[in-house]
């Protein structure tokens, strides 16, 4: 999934419950941007219940890690570098 972490919140309790019924054959792949100080709730209730977040940037990351210290959060810039 590709979404602001503030958008993909109104649905979560949706996402989170169909994976919940199919656990073997359904992980949640997020990848989002950050560009401001996120609110503690998009952190909880998006980011940290994902199965897979990647950030968009350092910042994104770090941003993240405000709320929750030990999130893993790898990072992919966003944008086309053909060396990356």
């Amino acid at each position: 999934m590709i979404q602001d972490t503030f958008i993909l919140q109104s649905f979560m309790p949706q996402l989170l419950e169909l994976r919940d019924k199919h656990p073997k054959t359904f992980r949640v792949v997020y990848y989002f941007p950050i560009d401001a100080a996120p609110k503690h709730d998009w952190v909880e209730d998006v980011v940290g219940k994902i199965d897979y977040p990647v950030a968009y940037t350092n910042y994104a990351r770090d941003e993240c890690r405000k709320f929750a210290k030990n999130l893993e959060l790898p990072v992919i810039y966003h944008g086309n570098n053909s060396d990356d």
